[in-house]
């Protein structure tokens, strides 16, 4: 613990949130289909959200409107991670309900610490008669990682945040007792910190009608466009490109909006990895 507490008063080191994740954190298998260590090449269209999150970037809200699967509730967490191992501060994870604050405690925060030396070394362990290590709240060196409900008015309100971050925000309330939508509410809470960081996340629920795409909207709305192997020409990928025979969805191939070819899922890894 020394040598932990040592660690928290020299000055951040030179390194991004995805230089730090691929070099750091550990995956539990109760939350990767591969546990190990963390491989942002899987998943390279990533880098460029990693990098506007790391400190040396002067953007400070991040949102990110997706499909399933593709390592967004792990960004949060890599950038929760992060601070508590180099950058230490208040971090605040919003999620709908406290039913899904209790599986992500136990899923994973909890085995990101257990299992990634780092974080382990500045979080003491939990001890029955200490409050700072709990299922909601996790002391660190220099910091706190709280969690709170999105249906909570006066937990959004509270005390001082630097790195924000809300999960799945289209199944919340847009009007919390006639307060306004917890995003509102919980950026409130980030006013005092200049280099404060806020990273909403999400899939969507009706476009134009839930939190994430009319927050989005707001944005420059980034998107990732990748080539087609068959003619080169570049693209985004939408659901209405899927082909599939009648019944059959073990063999499902994209359609090019370009030259009509079908794309075989074999591509997918060459075409992320040349994406724009």
């Amino acid at each position: 613990m020394i040598e932990a507490f040592l660690k928290m008063l020299r000055p951040p080191k030179n390194i991004g949130v995805w230089e730090w994740s691929n070099t750091y954190r550990m995956l539990s298998s109760k939350s990767a289909s591969v546990p190990g260590k963390f491989n942002g090449n899987k998943t390279p269209y990533m880098k460029a959200i990693y990098d506007d999150l790391s400190p040396d970037s002067p953007i400070q809200e991040v949102y990110l409107i997706k499909s399933t699967q593709v390592g967004g509730t792990e960004m949060g967490y890599n950038l929760a991670g992060y601070h508590m191992h180099i950058d230490p501060c208040p971090i605040l994870y919003i999620l709908p309900n406290l039913s899904i604050c209790d599986a992500h405690s136990n899923d994973r925060l909890d085995p990101m610490i257990a299992e990634t030396p780092e974080i382990k070394a500045v979080v003491p362990e939990k001890r029955s008669k200490e409050g700072g290590n709990s299922k909601y709240r996790k002391d660190f060196f220099g910091g706190v990682f709280s969690y709170a409900t999105a249906g909570s008015p006066d937990a959004l309100r509270s005390k001082p945040i630097r790195i924000l971050i809300l999960d799945e925000i289209s199944t919340m309330e847009q009007d919390l007792k006639g307060e306004g939508d917890p995003i509102m509410l919980a950026k409130k809470r980030t006013i005092t910190y200049p280099n404060k960081k806020i990273f909403l996340l999400s899939t969507p629920g009706i476009y134009g009608k839930d939190l994430i795409s009319t927050e989005y909207e707001k944005t420059d709305a980034n998107e990732c466009y990748v080539p087609c192997p068959h003619c080169g020409s570049y693209q985004t990928l939408e659901f209405e490109g899927l082909r599939w025979a009648a019944g059959n969805y073990d063999d499902v191939k994209y359609e090019c909006s370009h030259c009509k070819e079908l794309i075989a899922e074999r591509y997918k890894p060459k075409m992320f990895t040349a994406y724009d």
